[in-house]
């Protein structure tokens, strides 16, 4: 098993003995080393519409001689990258509000990584309301604002990066969880939910009835995830 310290041209010989009779061949073997990814866009990136995003790829390769290739598989419209150095550049517009994907591969010829990422183009929201002018004095003044917003996803405020593709179809619950024992054992139980295909609600009262319904969870469910001491489940 060839290691990182004999990357390169290896050679070797082999030699083959009868009696007295003996024979050598020499080899030549070439062990390739992948590109190691030294620097690479974050998994979840924010633009506001108009801004620049620049970025510089950054990889190398243990073997001498070799040359990396970027190749990108999937780039958000308009973005542009240097095959040769890795050099990306974004200018988002306004129709381009929301998630985009990024994928680009690394090669040497031989071994390839892949990098992915994704944006989130933001449109800031604009007051498109007038206020009235003029208030008298004794009256209760009221101004109700009227905003306009662009984007249908959003990122959420959470540590983790936590995305809506639809906000306008998404409900989220904090759920306040009073068990020791559960908060103990939160992130195994976390751990099931997220490696489960599927995941059906049983009714304790109702065991029977609620097996005919096979309601399985996970269709319904777009995340969750325990945070600042509660659970937060995002439908």
């Amino acid at each position: 098993v060839p290691q990182e310290t004999q990357i390169d041209t290896v050679e070797y010989a082999l030699v083959s003995t009868h009696g007295v009779a003996s024979d050598t061949q020499f080899v030549k073997v070439f062990v390739n080393h992948p590109p190691v990814i030294q620097k690479a866009p974050a998994p979840m990136t924010k633009i506001n519409v108009g801004g620049i995003w620049d970025f510089d790829l950054k990889a190398q390769d243990p073997n001498v001689g070799d040359k990396l290739i970027y190749i990108a598989h999937v780039l958000p419209e308009g973005m542009r990258m240097d095959p040769h150095t890795g050099r990306l550049h974004w200018e988002p517009s306004t129709p381009q509000v929301d998630f985009h994907k990024l994928r680009i591969e690394i090669s040497d010829g031989n071994l390839s990584k892949f990098i992915d990422s994704e944006f989130f183009v933001n449109a800031p929201i604009k007051i498109v309301s007038v206020p009235t002018m003029t208030a008298t004095v004794g009256d209760e003044y009221s101004y109700k604002i009227m905003t306009v917003d662009r984007n249908e996803g959003a990122l959420l405020p959470f540590n983790k990066v936590v995305k809506v593709e639809d906000v306008s179809n998404t409900k989220i619950y904090s759920i306040n969880i009073s068990d020791d024992v559960v908060i103990q054992n939160i992130d195994r139980f976390l751990g099931d939910w997220h490696n489960a295909k599927e995941v059906y609600y049983v009714n304790p009262k109702y065991p029977a009835d609620t097996l005919v319904s096979r309601i399985n969870l996970k269709r319904y469910v777009q995340s969750v995830f325990y945070e600042d001491n509660r659970l937060w489940v995002i439908t």
